[in-house]
């Protein structure tokens, strides 16, 4: 199987194994929640999840280069994925939004610190993408154009 070519192809080699786990990944996914529908497919999933297995599944230590540059493409999927999470987390439900608060407020600290590790930066797109994708059960969204203003 021919390896797709990304930002991701020139940073690691992944072993037959992890690119074959890989093609079973899905490229967008689509969330229903009591009925209503919301695409996905603006955000780029598949590229995210390559980028954070690169760091947390990939085959070897990373060279400094490419340390800095999955660090790079890491903090950008972070703040895609930031923005989108925090629209949904007022209507989260339950422990899932206590831990939509601690995913998104760990986030924000590590995007303010200078020298984060990438391996930390793996782990919070990670939480984020899983988040965005999964986000449990969700409150009905407030039409705020019918609502009466005092």
């Amino acid at each position: 199987m021919p390896q797709e070519a990304g930002p991701w192809s020139a940073l690691f080699e992944p072993d037959d194994e992890t690119r074959d786990s890989w093609s079973s990944a899905p490229h967008s996914t689509v969330l229903v929640d009591s009925g209503l529908e919301w695409d996905t497919a603006q955000i780029d999933t598949r590229t995210i999840q390559r980028t954070y297995q690169a760091v947390l599944w990939g085959s070897g230590p990373l060279t400094a280069e490419k340390r800095t540059q999955l660090g790079d493409l890491l903090r950008g999927h972070i703040q895609l994925l930031l923005p989108e999470v925090a629209v949904y987390e007022p209507r989260i439900r339950g422990e899932y939004q206590r831990t939509t608060a601690h995913i998104m407020t760990r986030t924000r600290r590590l995007l303010a610190k200078e020298n984060t590790d990438v391996w930390d930066l793996a782990v919070q797109c990670r939480a984020l993408l899983t988040v965005y994708l999964h986000p449990g059960p969700l409150e009905p969204a407030r039409d705020t154009a019918t609502e009466s203003r005092p």
